[in-house]
C-alpha cells in the first residue's frame, strides 16, 4: 500500500524527476524569478504612482529609478528560466550569473533610496494652499503617499529577498556533489 500511494503522488506531481536535486534547485531559481517578476510589477505601478503624485524632489528621483529598475526586471526575470550549462556539467550558464549581479546591484539601491526618501514631509507638497483654498484635504495626501512610499521600499526589500534566494540556490548548484545522471534529467527536463 506505501508503495501504490508513492506512485500516486508521482504521477499527480507530473515531474518525471521528482528526487532529481539539479532540477530541483533549477525549479526553486525560476520560483525565486516568478517571485522577483511580480514583485517588480506590483514596484512598478507603486513607482509610478509616487511620480504621478509628487513635484520634482529626491522622493521623485527616487521612484523614478525603481521604476527603471522594475521596468528592467520585467524583462530581466525571464532569464531565471535557465538549465545546466550542459548534460555533465550542473552549473548554470555565465549570461544567468552576469544578469542576476545585475539585478542584485539594482535592487540593492533601490529599496533603500525609498526608505531614504520617504522621511522628507516637504517632498509632499501635492496642494499648494496658496493657490486652492481646500482646509483638511492636504494631509491625507500626505498619508496616501508615505503609505505608498513605504509600500513600494517593503516590496522592493522583497524583491531584494527574491534573489539572494536565487544566489543561495545557484550557490548550491556550484557547491553541489551530483551524480551525471541527476544532471542529465536536469538537462533534458528544463529543455529551453
Amino acid at each position: 500500500m506505501a508503495s501504490l500511494t508513492g506512485v500516486t503522488q508521482r504521477s499527480a506531481s507530473g515531474n518525471k524527476d521528482d528526487g532529481s536535486p539539479v532540477g530541483d534547485l533549477y525549479s526553486k531559481i525560476a520560483t525565486g524569478g516568478f517571485g522577483l517578476w511580480i514583485s517588480a510589477v506590483i514596484v512598478l505601478g507603486l513607482s509610478a504612482g509616487i511620480i504621478s503624485k509628487t513635484p520634482p524632489s529626491a522622493l521623485r528621483s527616487a521612484a523614478s529609478y525603481n521604476l527603471a529598475v522594475a521596468a528592467l526586471e520585467f524583462f530581466l526575470a525571464l532569464s531565471s528560466i535557465t538549465k545546466p550549462v550542459s548534460p555533465t556539467k550542473a552549473r548554470s550558464p555565465a549570461r544567468f550569473i552576469i544578469i542576476l549581479a545585475f539585478t542584485t546591484m539594482m535592487w540593492g539601491a533601490a529599496f533603500p533610496l525609498m526608505f531614504v526618501t520617504r522621511s522628507n514631509r516637504e517632498t509632499y507638497k501635492v496642494i499648494n494652499l496658496d493657490k486652492r483654498v481646500l482646509v483638511s484635504f492636504g494631509t491625507g495626501v500626505v498619508g496616501i503617499l508615505q503609505n505608498i512610499t513605504i509600500a513600494c521600499a517593503c516590496l522592493g526589500v522583497s524583491a531584494f529577498i527574491f534573489v539572494l534566494y536565487q544566489w543561495y540556490c545557484l550557490c548550491r548548484l556550484f557547491l553541489g556533489k551530483f551524480t551525471p545522471e541527476e544532471i542529465r534529467q536536469a538537462y533534458g527536463r528544463h529543455a529551453l
